[in-house]
C-alpha cells in the first residue's frame, strides 16, 4: 500500500513540474492608461481619476475649483469620456456635470478638457496642470497633450500619468 501511495505522490509531483505554470495563473491582460491624483496650483484645486480599462472603456471623474478668495471663482465637475497619454503628459476630457464660472452659461456648455504633466518626484520640478476648458459639447476625442499644454505648477499634490501597453 505504501508503494502505491509513494508512486502516486511521485507521479503527482512530476505532473506538477511538467504542466506550465501559466495554466494555473489568472490572465494578466493589458495594462490600462491612467491619470490620477490632484493638488493645488496658485489658483486651482484639482482632483482627477481617469483611466482606460483593458477593454477600452474610458472612465473617471474630475473635480476642480478655485482656491478660496480667488477673484474669479469657478467649479468644474465632470465625467471622463476621453484620455490620451503621450509620455509624461495627458489630455483628459468629458461631459460636464457641474459648471459654475463667470461668463459661462451652464445650459450651453456640456463638455470640458484639460492637460496634465507628471514630472515624477524630481526635486524642484513640480507636476503641472492647465486650465479646465469648457466646451459646448462633451469631449470624446482628446486633443494632443503637446509640450507646454500644462503650464500651472502644482504647489502641493501629485499627478500620476501612466501609459499601459
Amino acid at each position: 500500500m505504501r508503494a502505491v501511495i509513494a508512486r502516486a505522490t511521485v507521479f503527482a509531483l512530476l505532473l506538477a513540474l511538467l504542466v506550465p505554470t501559466s495554466v494555473f495563473a489568472a490572465p494578466m491582460g493589458p495594462k490600462s492608461d491612467l491619470v490620477g491624483g490632484g493638488g493645488k496650483s496658485f489658483s486651482d484645486i484639482l482632483s482627477i481619476n481617469a483611466h482606460i480599462n483593458p477593454n477600452g472603456k474610458v472612465m473617471g471623474h474630475i473635480t476642480a475649483s478655485n482656491v478660496p478668495d480667488y477673484p474669479a471663482p469657478f467649479v468644474v465637475e465632470g465625467k471622463v469620456l476621453c484620455l490620451l497619454v503621450v509620455g509624461n503628459r495627458a489630455a483628459i476630457g468629458g461631459e460636464l456635470t457641474t459648471l459654475e464660472a463667470e461668463g459661462y452659461d451652464p445650459n450651453l456648455y456640456h463638455g470640458w478638457y484639460f492637460f496634465v504633466e507628471d514630472n515624477g518626484n524630481q526635486q524642484g520640478v513640480p507636476d503641472k496642470i492647465s486650465y479646465q476648458y469648457p466646451t459646448l459639447n462633451p469631449v470624446t476625442n482628446c486633443p494632443n497633450p503637446a509640450p507646454g499644454s500644462a503650464f500651472f505648477e502644482l504647489l502641493e499634490g501629485n499627478i500620476v500619468v501612466s501609459k499601459g501597453n
